[in-house]
């Protein structure tokens, strides 16, 4: 009998949303509310180009006027901005070689699609992490006198995390998820200052803090080493990043290398990631960004009120 080859088990037009929607659901940023996807997002994200504006109207502002007879009231305008968000353009091929494991399930698109899913949910949560440490980078970060309780090497504590929250002032409530680095993850444990909970549907299990899920991620940055070692922990609010994914010719590809022997699974992505209320004022090299073009603080400004952007640092030791 001949061997399965993977041009008979993936199917392009379906694999490729799967995907995309099993790799959102992986990804623990993605699903959490962090980032929110529109069909907004997913327009730009399947257009033309690589830097998209993105306008939006400044809030209302001043005092209100006293109704007095015959006195007309004055007119005043509604002021524009933008953001300016960056597509990021990626793929990734594997040979049949790395899958023979997946093709001898049971289910074998479906354990394909899983590590392709699960590939691209830790790409797309490693560059989200970047251009989060790029909005906190030292003196360059946009972000840094204004979202960042810098402690030192101070083990975190819950009145830390209070204080950073509170650089939102009345917007603090808005922080609904905290991602640490896995150290500081076990000092909250070894503290039982965490909780368990299980989501709406009553089937997943997360671990929760001071009320924010709470997210593990090993990209969080850190500093110095030993006993010295600062790391740095993030709250996020709903939809604190736009996240759009663009439909896109030849997402999914198959081949075969006849000369090998090998057959070959080829993926492609393109998405929008950007953290609102900041424009992208970088310089990008080729047809898509890097991870390292967006890390930079410089790249970045703001262009919202500091209390609208639903992000904050805190850096602590543990």
């Amino acid at each position: 009998m001949a061997a399965t080859a993977i041009a008979n088990i993936v199917v392009p037009k379906i694999f490729s949303p799967y995907v995309v929607e099993r790799s959102t659901t992986l990804s623990n940023i993605l699903n959490s509310g962090i980032a929110q996807r529109s069909p907004i997002f997913d327009e730009m994200a399947g257009a033309k180009g690589k830097l998209f504006e993105m306008p939006y109207f400044n809030d209302l502002s001043g005092a209100d006027e006293v109704l007095a007879d015959g006195t007309a009231l004055t007119i005043n305008n509604i002021t524009a901005e933008q953001e300016t968000a960056v597509k990021f353009m990626r793929g990734k091929a594997w040979g049949a070689t790395d899958l023979a494991a997946a093709v001898a399930g049971e289910d074998i698109m479906a354990s394909i699609g899983d590590m392709v899913a699960g590939y691209w949910a830790r790409s797309i949560q490693t560059t989200l992490m970047s251009i989060v440490d790029a909005m906190f980078t030292d003196a360059s970060g946009e972000l840094w006198a204004t979202h960042v309780s810098d402690n030192a090497a101070t083990d975190i504590t819950s009145s830390m995390v209070v204080d950073t929250m509170q650089l939102l002032g009345d917007n603090a409530s808005s922080l609904t998820t905290m991602i640490v680095h896995s150290a500081t993850y076990a000092k909250l444990q070894k503290d039982s200052l965490i909780t368990f909970v299980r989501d709406a549907d009553n089937n997943i299990m997360f671990s929760t803090y001071l009320g924010k899920r709470l997210i593990v991620d090993d990209n969080c940055t850190t500093s110095g080493s030993g006993a010295t070692t600062e790391y740095r922990s993030y709250l996020f609010g709903d939809g604190a990043f736009a996240y759009g994914v663009g439909t896109i010719d030849n997402a999914t590809e198959v081949d075969r290398d006849t000369l090998k022997g090998e057959d070959i699974l080829i993926n492609r992505q393109h998405y929008i990631l950007h953290p609102r209320g900041l424009k992208f004022v970088g310089s990008v090299a080729g047809a898509s960004p890097t991870n390292a073009e967006c890390a930079a603080g410089a790249d970045w400004t703001q262009v919202w009120d500091t209390q609208n952007i639903k992000m904050v640092c805190l850096i602590a030791g543990v």
